[in-house]
């Protein structure tokens, strides 16, 4: 018979009993607006689930590595942790003398963790614990409020109010989402019980709120209507951090590019870009893999069941485009009719390009993102914005995450390593907030700015900016070789393919799934005659390269309209390509914000800059560029045609392309490359 607590973010909820087998819950902390044990997310509720009182208190098998109850495991440098491979999110065990003691779990915001009474320093409470924040007894809280917070239009949108204990004026921590305001606020509660007024908001449109559903339209001055009607409430003290990620982080950018004086702070994950280059297009193509959220969100409550079905590939040939949920879900989407209305770079993408409209804010900023995060043009926006920030103003945390990150150790065939999923980000946030919202010297200002962690090196670094400082490589092109690198070409040459609307180049990606950056092995996809490939050398020595590449090349297209789409790739000496990054452009937005048609054979200039990495390349391993005019399922295939994706594919032509290479030619990638 053994007592174990159950911690939320570093506060004690709940603590329970397991005997034989058997949980029984004989404590919970007070008050109403504590953990309500039945209305916990099935999230939540993963480390409680009865295959942990199987193996409570169980000894574990022998081994570095091992199956047992049905998942995967593997021992680690902590003697204390054993982490769960291939599963997402990762459940870890925490063991003591090979006993299992507890586990945890986190995602991007909050950790959760079962862990037997007085074992609490084995466990990733350690890091509440260090900072001297770790919450035992929590104070009851206050009935949560709900007000109707009233727009400068009169629309009022719907926000939950929690409150903390004892007396105010206090600092508010606020969230704004399409996904409905409840579903949060377990994972912001922890901010309320350490003294933060916690204000959930739904956004125009959504839920409880009123108003027009049109993705991201409406949020710079709702934003700043918000800010301003908190601010003057009697309990806040004027001062409020912005909390969030993807759509959620978007929103905040839009906040903050309304300078509204009372956003003090803010906590920026995996944030959403601008409507044309991340949002719905990008720089000019528009995004197909898009389509299983706008069904999800199509309808007042979120209902992510949309998104998985079966007829994607047929769906996404429908044209007009705006007939897509006609066909799906038997009504148009007003807010996709609108985005496919406006294909090029108009006034209306203006209002939401957050990158050009926050330009020159100051507002402290934590941004947190991954390698293979498909907002990720939205967090480099935000390191751009943010680049002239003094020093402890900004931190950055960059990991090998996808979109819904810092939960898993292995994404396809990479093993991120151990290191991979943190446990610490929860009390960062906490700090971060407590030292910018309430003054308090917790000395997270002067820590490094940037953390990163490098694919395939098993640990962390940490720079002054990112890219970190290092030595700018300049890999050229050579079509005669099929090849790049440091030398360049003394011939001339072409590399040509041809690309055909009707059978576009794939991007491998799940459309359900909503994950557009998936790492995956695209060997296959590079034997098709309508991709190019540019492959160094085998490496003599490990390349370890940090940012983002930019690709630049001269071409010729027997098409008035056509997309590129660059891919950087890891070749493995056993033959896999596995994808580092990659960039998408419809080629009349080669010269900026202002469409210019392509005249049929006429060489032409390119710069395309991909998503960004940090990725170590062993001896033996070559890295690759591949080319190609489509990418099928991430964006919807141009027809060549001055109608581009907005016709049927039959109606499209093919197009003739070529890469052109050496003398008198621009042709090249550039990156940073750091020591390994």
């Amino acid at each position: 018979m053994t007592d174990y607590a159950f911690y939320q973010s570093g506060v004690r909820e709940a603590q329970f009993r397991v005997t034989a087998g058997q949980a029984e819950l004989t404590w919970t902390a007070g008050g109403t607006g504590a953990l309500d044990w039945a209305a916990l997310s099935a999230w939540a509720r993963l480390p409680l689930e009865p295959w942990l009182t199987t193996i409570a208190g169980a000894t574990v098998p022998n081994g570095a590595s091992f199956t047992w109850h049905e998942r995967q495991y593997a021992r680690t440098a902590d003697p204390h942790v054993i982490i769960n491979r291939q599963a997402r999110p990762a459940i870890n065990l925490i063991i003591d003398h090979g006993v299992v003691v507890g586990c945890q779990h986190t995602g991007h915001s909050q950790t959760n963790v079962v862990i037997a009474v007085g074992k609490e320093q084995l466990s990733s409470l350690r890091y509440w614990q260090a900072a001297g924040l770790l919450l035992n007894d929590p104070a009851p809280l206050p009935a949560e409020q709900t007000a109707m917070v009233p727009m400068t239009d009169g629309v009022q949108l719907a926000t939950s109010i929690q409150l903390p204990a004892g007396a105010g004026p206090v600092a508010t921590v606020f969230m704004r989402t399409p996904y409905g305001r409840g579903l949060y606020r377990q994972n912001l509660v922890h901010f309320a019980q350490r003294g933060f007024a916690v204000a959930i908001q739904d956004v125009r449109g959504r839920n409880d709120s009123q108003g027009e559903w049109l993705p991201m339209y409406y949020e710079e001055g709702d934003g700043a209507a918000a800010l301003a009607w908190l601010a003057a409430q009697p309990w806040s003290t004027g001062k409020i951090g912005m909390y969030g990620g993807s759509y959620s982080g978007g929103v905040q950018w839009m906040a903050a590019a309304s300078r509204s004086p009372y956003l003090a702070a803010m906590i920026s994950e995996v944030t959403s870009g601008s409507s044309f280059d991340d949002m719905f297009y990008r720089r000019g193509a528009p995004l197909s893999a898009l389509a299983s959220w706008l069904f999800a969100t199509d309808e007042r409550y979120f209902d992510p069941s949309k998104m998985t079905r079966q007829d994607w590939t047929k769906l996404l040939k429908i044209r007009p485009l705006k007939q897509i949920p006609v066909v799906g879900l038997g009504h148009e989407i007003p807010g996709f009719t609108t985005i496919t209305a406006h294909p090029d770079d108009d006034d209306w993408h203006a209002v939401m390009d957050w990158p050009a409209r926050a330009a020159g804010i100051t507002v402290p900023v934590l941004i947190q993102s991954g390698w293979y995060d498909d907002d990720g043009i939205g967090t480099t926006a935000a390191l751009n914005v943010t680049k002239d920030y003094p020093a402890g103003r900004r931190k950055v945390i960059l990991g090998a995450w996808l979109h819904g990150g810092n939960a898993q150790y292995d994404l396809g065939p990479i093993h991120l390593g151990e290191q991979a999923v943190r446990f610490d980000l929860d009390v960062l946030h906490q700090r971060f907030f407590d030292h910018w919202l309430n003054g308090i010297d917790n000395g997270v200002d002067r820590e490094p700015t940037v953390e990163y962690d490098v694919v395939h090196q098993a640990h962390w670094r940490t720079a002054a900016s990112f890219p970190p400082a290092g030595t700018t490589q300049h890999w050229v092109l050579d079509a005669t070789t099929a090849s790049f690198g440091p030398t360049a070409p003394q011939t001339a040459g072409h590399a040509d393919f041809d690309y055909d609307p009707a059978d576009p180049t794939p991007q491998l990606l799940d459309v359900s799934a909503n994950e557009f950056e998936y790492p995956n092995d695209y060997a296959t996809v590079e034997q098709r005659g309508d991709v190019v490939s540019f492959t160094s050398a085998p490496l003599t020595a490990g390349l370890t390269v940090a940012g983002w590449f930019d690709v630049d090349f001269d071409a010729i297209s027997s098409a008035v309209n056509t997309d590129w789409v660059v891919r950087l790739t890891d070749v493995t000496p056993t033959g896999e390509s596995l994808n580092m990054a990659d960039g998408v452009m419809n080629a009349r937005y080669r010269n900026g914000n202002t469409p210019v048609p392509l005249t049929p054979g006429e060489p032409v200039h390119y710069h395309l800059q991909t998503q960004k990495t940090a990725y170590y390349l062993a001896p033996g391993h070559r890295l690759r560029l591949d080319i190609a005019s489509a990418a099928a399922n991430l964006i919807f295939p141009n027809t060549n045609t001055a109608a581009g994706p907005y016709a049927p594919a039959e109606s499209g032509v093919v197009a003739h392309q070529q890469i052109l290479t050496g003398p008198g030619h621009d042709s090249h990638v550039t990156f940073t490359q750091i020591d390994n």
